[in-house]
C-alpha cells in the first residue's frame, strides 16, 4: 500500500487496515463466532503480501474480550494499550 492508502470493509461489523494499524468492530450478535480472529488473520496475510512487517492494534484496558481475541490471533501486549503481531519475513511478498 502507498502512503495514505487504506482498506475498509463492512460486513456485520467493520474492519480496516490503515498502515499497520488494525481497526476492528464485530456487531454484538456476531461476536464469539471467531469472526474477528479470522478477519485479523486475513488482514495479516494481506498486510504481509503488501510488505508490512507487523500489525498493531490499540485496545482499551476494559475491553478484555478484544484483548483475548487479539492474543489468540498471535498478538502480544506491547504496553500503553498497544498489541503487536510481527509478520513473517517469508510472507512479505519478496518475489515481486
Amino acid at each position: 500500500m502507498r502512503r495514505g492508502e487504506h482498506m475498509r470493509r463492512r460486513v456485520d461489523g467493520e474492519i480496516a487496515l490503515v498502515g499497520d494499524t488494525v481497526c476492528l468492530a464485530v456487531c454484538r450478535e456476531y461476536q464469539n463466532r471467531h469472526i474477528g480472529r479470522r478477519c485479523v488473520q486475513a488482514l495479516a496475510e494481506l498486510a504481509a503480501e503488501k510488505g508490512r512487517t507487523r500489525l498493531r492494534a490499540r485496545i482499551c484496558p476494559f475491553n478484555k474480550q478484544s484483548q483475548a481475541m487479539f492474543r489468540a490471533a498471535g498478538f502480544t501486549c506491547a504496553g500503553d494499550d498497544w498489541y503487536l503481531l510481527p509478520l513473517p519475513a517469508a510472507a512479505k511478498g519478496q518475489n515481486n
